[in-house]
């Protein structure tokens, strides 16, 4: 008889207990593969109209507001942007440096200073 540590033998029968239990499963999914289920057939797809809110109003006139309305509302209406609460002109640029550099906001280079001036001077107070 071969003296063989019992850590050894573990791994041997762990081994053995893993292949049987592939071999018996990989027939299964071989099957399943070649067989996928029935997809339902009582069902059928149909397009939908909706209609979403328009707001294009432009930004109220003022100096900056057309590089406002060039830049800004691709993405924002204009009273999304006003109704912020009010903020420095250190923080607007903040929030304009994140909206181009994170967001991928395609601000034209010019406009920048006409933007930040404008959301420091015609901002809404609360």
């Amino acid at each position: 008889m071969i003296k063989t540590p019992r850590a050894t033998l573990g791994l041997i029968l762990l081994a053995l207990t893993l292949t049987l239990s592939l071999l018996v499963s990989l027939p299964l999914a071989v099957q399943a593969a070649d067989n996928p289920p029935a997809l339902p057939t009582d069902f059928a797809l149909h397009s939908e109209s909706i209609t979403l809110p328009s707001n294009f109003d432009p930004f109220p006139e003022g100096p900056g507001a057309e590089a406002m309305n060039r830049n800004c509302l691709t993405c924002h209406s204009a009273s999304m942007v006003l109704y912020q609460p009010k903020l420095s002109e250190a923080q607007w640029e903040g929030i304009v440096d994140k909206m181009v550099d994170i967001f991928k906001a395609p601000l034209i280079p010019d406009d920048r200073d006409a933007i930040l001036d404008y959301l420091t001077s015609f901002q809404k107070a609360e």
